[in-house]
């Protein structure tokens, strides 16, 4: 079980970025405690006006130096518009970071990030993560039920015998080197056609057996697509870590959200992050 302290901190908000009119939200707060030791997976609670936000966020990215932390929100989802026009930025209080973090596996040579939804969110922290601490290059393959919270183009870096006209990448990842490419069911141009299990699983199969159980898996969006990536992980015995996004039935007050597995694993205690064999979606 990790022993990361939980700090309770009053945050305001720095800045609010949309790369379109109908993407997702990146969130900046300040955050003098929370971002010093934070990891990717862990997450944070919210309140307002002294009133917990029923709904935990995966932390994005944090700045040790500049004392930020971002998160993603869904705009069509949100009961409170975090938007420094309409709400009291006196009144913000941040808890966390809570829960576990991935644990990076330095000995496989293929990293492949996965992230759907509001599940990429860990896997850009964990991509910086990567960059900061290790030379390995991850393969990232994100999906997004909206447009896409950032700015992508053509990407650089070829997949070798993978389809040559799904070349859509996060301007980001290009920066870092890191090959990458994004799934969508709306048409967005240099996307994959379809969601973000099938691009991975054709990806896969493009590679030699040798080269598939060199992979590691860390992955993080809905239920529906957690447990594919498990069926995926097992079919080509490859190891996985899941970071659970929507399972959550809690408030910073009271927890009721427990996974199927045979310890009965609470999720805000002994993850959000497991390995995928550990765990029951039925």
């Amino acid at each position: 079980m990790d022993v990361t302290p939980v700090y309770t901190e009053k945050v305001k908000i720095i800045n609010r970025y949309q790369a379109e009119n109908n993407s997702d939200v990146i969130i900046r707060f300040t955050s003098a405690k929370c971002s010093q030791i934070a990891r990717a997976g862990m997450y944070v609670n919210i309140k307002y006006k002294n009133i917990p936000v029923k709904k935990s966020y995966q932390i994005m990215r944090v700045s040790k130096i500049n004392k930020w932390l971002e998160i993603l929100c869904d705009q069509n989802t949100e009961k409170i518009n975090f938007d420094n026009s309409t709400i009291d930025n006196n009144s913000i209080t941040l808890i966390g970071p809570r829960g576990n973090g991935f644990s990076f596996n330095n000995k496989k040579k293929i990293s492949l990030l996965i992230g759907e939804g509001l599940g990429i969110s860990p896997l850009i922290f964990l991509a910086d993560e990567i960059k900061k601490t290790s030379e390995k290059k991850p393969t990232v393959f994100f999906s997004s039920n909206n447009t896409f919270p950032f700015k992508y183009s053509p990407s650089k870096f070829i997949l070798k015998d993978f389809h040559p006209d799904v070349t859509a990448s996060p301007d980001f990842l290009e920066s870092m080197g890191f090959t990458s490419r994004l799934a969508s069911k709306k048409y967005l141009p240099g996307c994959y056609n379809g969601n973000v299990i099938d691009l991975a699983e054709e990806w896969i199969k493009t590679l030699d057996l040798k080269q598939a159980k060199n992979i590691y898996i860390y992955a993080c969006g809905t239920k529906k697509m957690l447990k594919s990536i498990s069926v995926i992980a097992k079919k080509y015995n490859i190891d996985c870590q899941i970071c659970i996004l929507n399972f959550f039935g809690c408030s910073p007050d009271e927890c009721i959200c427990l996974i199927k597995n045979k310890d009965q694993k609470i999720i805000c205690d002994n993850g959000p992050v497991f390995k995928s064999e550990g765990i029951s979606y039925d």
